[in-house]
């Protein structure tokens, strides 16, 4: 079952796994960026995701779509460099994955 969520609630749902995220605006309002503690773990790398858009919309919509479509199969999201606890998107929440399993 694949829900469809706002881009409120997507943002609401990401909070789950990093309740410090926050949606920000540089200076002039040039672009809307996400704030937060999570990485893609994969093979023992961690990276920092990364996602902007011209409003806040569309910068929720670009991280979701980096969070739950676009990592690899071997790969979770984690909260900072805590690589015990791995995250993926399970089509209505988040499932929590051993991430030396991940193949």
């Amino acid at each position: 079952m694949n829900i469809n969520l706002t881009w409120q609630e997507k943002f609401v749902r990401l909070t789950e796994l990093d309740p410090n995220m926050a949606l920000k605006v540089r200076p002039k309002g040039a672009a809307w960026y996400v704030s937060t503690q999570l990485h893609v773990a994969s093979g023992g790398t961690s990276d920092r995701i990364s996602a902007s858009g011209a409003s806040a919309e569309q910068a929720v919509e670009n991280f979701w779509r980096i969070a739950t479509e676009t990592i690899a199969t071997d790969a979770a999201l984690v909260i900072g460099l805590d690589d015990s606890k791995g995250f993926r998107w399970a089509n209505y929440k988040w499932q929590k994955v051993n991430l030396g399993a991940l193949t």
